[in-house]
This record gives C-alpha cells, structure tokens and sequence, in this order.
C-alpha cells in the first residue's frame, strides 16, 4: 500500500461577504425607443436592473451587453406582465446567429444559462408570443461570474479513463463515491469526456484512490472547524516509479490522488459527504477552490457553500481543463 502522508492545513481567512450576488444591482437603465432591430440594441451591463415595455403585438426589444469574464451566464426576464407571454433569445454580436432561447410558456419568466467567451458583445431580443402591455415594464437582467480556477498542471492520466480505488477504511462511503462519480461524468450541464469515473478493485489501475480518517474539531483563532475531507496530488521518485510524494499542483505535474474523508464528520450519516466528495474530486482533475461564489461546489464549506453538486461554472472548467 502507498505511504499516506496526512497533512491537515487549515486556513481562515475572514474576508466578509462572499455572495455572488450583490444585494442591489450595479445600475438601472431604461429601454430607449426604437430599439426594434439589432443594430439599434439598447446597452446595458453586468448586474444591471433593465426596463422596457413590449407595447404592441409587433414591438421588438433588443440589448446588447460585452462579458467581462470567460464563464456562465445568466440572462434572465421577469416581471412579465399579467396576461402576457414574452419570449428572451440570446445572439452572437451580429444579431443573426441565435445561442439559445427561453420560451417556456408558462410562468412570468424566462431564463437562459450560457457559457460565454470574455470581452465579446452579444444581443438579446425580447418579445410577445401572446399579450403586451403599453403601462407596465418587464425587467430584464444579465449577470456574467466567471469559471471556477484551474491549478496550473496537471493530472498526468488519461481522462477518458479514469478509475478510482476505494480502501476497506472508507467502504462506508463506496455509494455516495459513486453519485460523485457520476455527478462529474453528468453534470447536468452536458456530459465530460470523463469516462468511465468508475470503482476499480485493483489499485494500480486508479488515478485517485479514497482512503478516511479521524479528526475531531480544531480550534483556529477561536473559532471551531472540523474537517471534512482533503485532497493529495502525488508524483513518484522517478517519473512513473520509485516512492510517491506529495506535490504543489500549480508546480509540478501529479500521477495520482489520494481523496481522505474524515470519520468524524460523516461516519454516522455517510450519505451525508456527498458535496465533500464531489468537492474532492474537482480536486482530483485539477479544479481549485473558487471561494468567493457559494454556488460553485469548488467553494469551501467553511466559505458558506449552498450547493452539494457540480454547477455550470465548474462544468465549463473541467471543460476547458480537459477539452
């Protein structure tokens, strides 16, 4: 059995506020007419409040709005009026090559995720399948975040096939590991070239092998953490053989990993480590932690995390890392 080496650092740092989402908008602008076509689009920006009215059966809203961020997008229209039915489709810069649309039929919204390209111009075009209003506004919003961080090298093992080892000390978890699994294989964004993120029994055939341990809580600078589970990238002594070794993934290239989950806090409701193990797993394939958006699963817990599986913004950099 390789030679673990535990090391536990815990850092805090208490830097405020880490919502994604501020509590008020950037800016409020309101439509300006005619903004019938493309090429008279109304400008707006990320985080902004947008207001415009479809005052006849044949009126066209168009936006137009640049990213600042390689990353996801969300477009999104409410405050439908009563009675109405409007439909969001989102453009390339042209305005003649439709990305994606929201035209559900139902409800007063709609809602387009995206993955966009940074410093590009994209159109949205707004308008009635059925109702208008001359007195009473829609909003319309964009918000752009970028994607979850890489570490700069990388897992030297093919992505296409991937298996990982589960010890007899973390069996307890071998269900919640494979929902993991299978989460980052289908994100719900799309599918990864991940495959097949399956359990092997043979150890040298895995490229992250998960062991436990036991840790209760520490105390930091008055404040009480427990560990949940930690993530090692090993390298060996010479190239492909010799003794492992610990390594810095934004130094030196890694040939496997070593996924630990600590007993302490998950061995009375296992199912329970599902967001710690998927969290390490990102880990595993590279992905850093990506604290300041509570929405990314590359956030840590102790950052005030709300999600307990892959998101869009960890989908498209685990694309991006292993196109």
């Amino acid at each position: 059995m390789r030679k673990t080496i535990l090391v536990i650092i815990v850092t805090l740092l208490l830097l405020g506020d880490f919502s994604m989402i501020a509590n008020a908008s950037a800016g409020t602008i309101y439509e300006t007419e005619s903004n019938n076509t493309h090429s008279t689009a109304d400008v707006t920006y990320n985080d902004y409040d947008n207001y415009g009215k479809i005052s006849s059966s044949s009126d066209i809203d168009w936006w137009k709005f640049t990213t600042a961020y390689e990353g996801c997008c969300n477009v999104w229209l409410g405050s439908i009026p009563s009675g109405c039915d409007y439909d969001l489709y989102l453009y390339s810069s042209s305005g003649t090559t439709l990305l994606a649309s929201s035209t559900k039929r139902t409800g007063s919204q709609e809602l387009i995720r995206f993955h966009l390209s940074a410093n590009t111009q994209y159109k949205v075009k707004i308008q009635s399948y059925s109702g208008y209003s001359t007195s009473k506004n829609y909003k319309f919003r964009v918000f752009n975040y970028p994607l979850t961080p890489a570490h700069t090298k990388n897992l030297l093992w093919n992505i296409e096939s991937i298996y990982y080892y589960v010890d007899s000390s973390a069996s307890i978890y071998t269900s919640t590991i494979a929902d993991a699994a299978y989460n980052w294989v289908y994100t719900g964004f799309g599918w990864n070239n991940l495959y097949p993120n399956t359990q092997t029994s043979n150890i040298s055939d895995s490229a992250i092998d998960f062991y436990s341990y036991y840790s209760p809580p520490v105390n930091i600078g008055g404040v009480t953490v427990t560990p949940l589970g930690e993530t090692s990238h090993y390298a060996r002594e010479y190239g492909t053989y010799g003794t492992p070794y610990i390594v810095n993934a934004d130094t030196e290239d890694w040939l496997f990993n070593e996924i630990r989950i600590n007993n302490y806090a998950f061995s009375s409701n296992p199912s329970s480590s599902l967001a710690t193990i998927v969290h390490e797993f990102g880990h595993a394939f590279g992905l850093a932690h990506n604290n300041d958006n509570v929405n990314s699963i590359m956030c840590q817990d102790i950052y005030d995390r709300v999600v307990s599986t892959v998101q869009d913004v960890d989908h498209w950099a685990f694309v991006k890392k292993h196109p």
